[in-house]
């Protein structure tokens, strides 16, 4: 089962606020061709894979949320300085 993805990327489109995805690698509901296109639609958001893990970030990995969401936006956007290198 996958996420129908056009009503995801309207409402996500619709987001102007500073925004953390985080994403788990081994998620089978959101596709990881959909978080590429939302990385390069949306180059001021932070996006953070977490490895293996799936769909239920919060219950499967409750302690990278927490390190994710509390560290400062310059240590957790790997991805942008990827991009820029």
């Amino acid at each position: 089962m996958t996420v129908d993805q056009e009503p995801l990327r309207q409402a996500l489109a619709r987001i102007s606020a500073p925004t953390l995805s985080l994403w788990g690698t081994a998620d089978r509901v959101i596709p990881h061709a959909l978080i590429d296109d939302l990385v390069a639609a949306h180059p001021d958001w932070a996006f953070e894979p977490i490895d293996g893990i799936g769909h239920f970030l919060p219950w499967e990995a409750p302690d990278q949320i927490r390190d994710q969401t509390a560290a400062p936006r310059s240590r957790r956007d790997p991805v942008r300085a990827q991009n820029r290198a």
